[in-house]
């Protein structure tokens, strides 16, 4: 459940910042759509790739579904 995951990390995690410094790489990144497209752009930038693979860590299997869905919609995908 959510109220035991926050219990196991201590607190509601903080979302990623918009832009991330120079020579930082986060080990995870989060907030909203679009924030996480932008910081994927920065990332994917940095090192000249043209495609990334995202793991949820998302226990609930319909809520891995919608976090894949708001991500594709903030990065501009469109279901086939």
């Amino acid at each position: 459940s959510v109220e035991e995951a926050i219990d196991e990390l201590g607190a509601v995690p903080e979302p990623t910042p918009a832009t991330l410094d120079a020579g930082e790489w986060p080990r995870a990144i989060s907030g909203s759509p679009e924030t996480l497209n932008n910081l994927l752009e920065q990332l994917s930038d940095r090192v000249g790739v043209d495609e990334v693979m995202i793991q949820h860590v998302v226990g609930d299997h319909a809520d891995a579904l919608r976090s894949h869905e708001l991500l594709a919609d903030g990065v501009g995908l469109t279901p086939r």
